[in-house]
């Protein structure tokens, strides 16, 4: 017959049978949580367990464990494969009651021996089911297997740190036996649990699902009812495909912004280059018409000297005042060139501020909408 230590007191320990037979037994060095083999012959019924429930208080009063807590559910622990199955655990992790959530899951209970789960660690009990779920084929096929396993309970802080601890356990389980699969575990709050129980499932599949969801390109698409049937590694596999979806569609983005960015900037280059090619070339132009109008002048004050020296002081002085005016008409077209010069320069250089204002705007433009895809 199996019992489990409940109680230590010196040379003697109280063992809680399958019968709920608290009995006496001698203390072999053994630990709070032990599972243990007694004969019927040598078991001595002390009390049964309503009369050791009756005094548990006074019990727990003086720092003992009592039946009472190690009967207790302390924290919950579900595994889905399609198979849903759950677990309650006392305060030492080992478990006290097991059930069915499915169809797949009543099925492969009713092949374990549940006395070879009751009183076990989860860790022991979670090997066993997963390795039958295993024999049974539920990891064959082309899509990698998965595993959902979801631990809730009172302390949050102690239901995380199982969850990471089964995980690892589980995934060793799964390696050594062969199989490609993925594990996963979270924890959750008990109103989670609630939550699941009501859509009669385990609180693990219902986040899958919720996953599946919120990656979906149109999350109103998913079928919450219809998925939560599904085996797990289809919701997995169905998750990770929306996923690249998504990682290929904004990287995508980002090329195609880089590309709009560098395509502008390279035609605003462009123009800016001709505007200031177009105001070199004014400036050009007017300083050889300039250069061209003073050698004029400084020609025609040349001819009026070799005039003065052949002519009389009347035609000299006619002839000084033609070349004056002619002088005085050129030194005006000069000043008129200059001006038209100054002007084109100017256009030039206001088309020039004008595209650079354009191609800093374009630039902002393209940032925030960068900015924005990222916030999405």
């Amino acid at each position: 017959m199996k019992s489990v230590i409940v109680e230590i007191k010196g040379e003697f320990a109280a063992a809680l049978s399958d019968d709920g037979c608290i009995v006496k037994v001698k203390n072999n060095n053994y630990a709070i949580g032990q599972v243990i083999e007694m004969k019927k012959q040598v078991v001595a019924k002390t009390r049964n367990l309503a009369v050791w429930t009756a005094s548990a208080a006074a019990i727990i009063m003086v720092g003992s464990v009592s039946a009472w807590a190690y009967m207790s559910p302390y924290s919950y622990v579900s595994l889905d494969v399609n198979p849903s199955i759950e677990y309650s655990l006392n305060r030492f992790d080992r478990v006290i009651a097991v059930k069915a959530v499915n169809d797949d899951g009543e099925e492969i209970l009713g092949e374990i021996q549940l006395d070879n789960l009751s009183n076990q660690k989860i860790e022991q009990a979670l090997a066993q089911t997963v390795e039958l779920i295993s024999e049974k084929g539920y990891f064959d096929g082309n899509i990698e297997g998965g595993v959902m396993i979801a631990t809730s309970g009172k302390d949050l802080k102690k239901a995380d740190d199982l969850a990471q601890k089964l995980q690892q356990s589980v995934q060793k389980d799964v390696e050594e036996n062969g199989d490609a699969v993925e594990v996963e575990a979270i924890s959750v709050g008990l109103e989670r649990v609630q939550q699941a129980k009501e859509l009669g499932v385990t609180p693990g599949k219902l986040n899958l699902v919720e996953k599946l969801k919120a990656s979906a390109p149109d999350p109103d698409s998913i079928d919450i009812n219809e998925w939560l049937n599904a085996p797990v590694k289809e919701i997995m596999k169905a998750t990770k495909e929306y996923k690249q979806e998504q990682k290929e569609e904004k990287k995508a983005e980002k090329k195609s912004s880089k590309n709009d960015d560098n395509t502008s900037s390279s035609s605003s280059e462009q123009e800016s280059s001709s505007s200031a090619q177009e105001s070199s070339s004014s400036s050009q132009e007017s300083s050889l018409n300039s250069a061209a109008v003073e050698q004029k002048a400084k020609a025609n004050d040349q001819s009026v000297k070799e005039t003065a020296q052949k002519n009389p002081v009347k035609d000299v002085l006619s002839k000084a005042q033609s070349k004056a005016d002619d002088a005085d008409k050129a030194a005006s077209k000069i000043e008129k060139d200059e001006e038209k010069t100054s002007i084109k320069e100017e256009k030039a250089q206001s088309k020039i501020d004008k595209k650079e204002s354009v191609k800093e705007e374009k630039t902002e433009t393209s940032e925030n909408k960068s900015n924005g895809n990222n916030k999405k």
